[in-house]
């Protein structure tokens, strides 16, 4: 932590590190309100920083998680279609295999639940919105779907199979700091 004193660094990285509030950390972050019930009025760069603390933050996490339980990450999956999952190597494909439904319940069904967050945030549909040929070919569900799937199919797929890596953002100056014992938002 940086960018305010020792005390509120300290204060700071000891509640953002501590993993039971970290998640609860984050949402406040994100979500906070003026005095006046209403979201502050802040610039487009800061509001696209929040926006990506959530996201980016269960994302190391998922692949942290799948690092430690698997001795495999995110970036070693890819996503076929139709809730199936396949490593980027042979033996990672037979391991998944071989876990069945054990790997959809801890930790794949996050990873789809990710690429179907990706579709939704970049192109306005969910996976519920689509299927998949045999030969893996995607389908809109829709007319509005199969349009906006033939105007950008290539990078639908590229998102669809891994997804993107979001960038940890980071803040040129502190988020809030820490004043007469309690904690106040700065915006920047």
């Amino acid at each position: 932590m940086t960018g305010g004193t020792e005390e509120e660094n300290a204060v700071i990285a000891d509640i953002v590190n501590a993993s039971q509030n970290l998640a609860v950390t984050l949402t406040a972050l994100s979500n906070h309100k003026g005095e006046n019930g209403q979201p502050p009025q802040v610039s487009e760069e800061y509001a696209s920083k929040m926006e990506k603390l959530i996201p980016a933050s269960n994302q190391v996490n998922l692949d942290n998680y799948l690092k430690n339980r698997y001795g495999f990450g995110i970036d070693d999956l890819v996503y076929e279609g139709n809730y199936t999952i396949k490593g980027k190597t042979p033996e990672i494909t037979k391991q998944i295999a071989d876990l069945g439904m054990e790997f959809i319940t801890f930790g794949g069904g996050s990873f789809i639940s990710e690429i179907h967050e990706t579709l939704v945030s970049r192109y306005g549909f969910g996976l519920n919105d689509v299927d998949f040929t045999e030969d893996g070919r995607m389908i809109g569900g829709t007319d509005e779907v199969k349009k906006i799937i033939a105007a950008d199919r290539e990078n639908i797929m590229r998102d669809l199979r891994q997804p993107p890596k979001i960038e940890t953002p980071v803040f040129d100056g502190p988020v809030f700091t820490l004043e007469n014992g309690r904690f106040q938002a700065v915006y920047g």
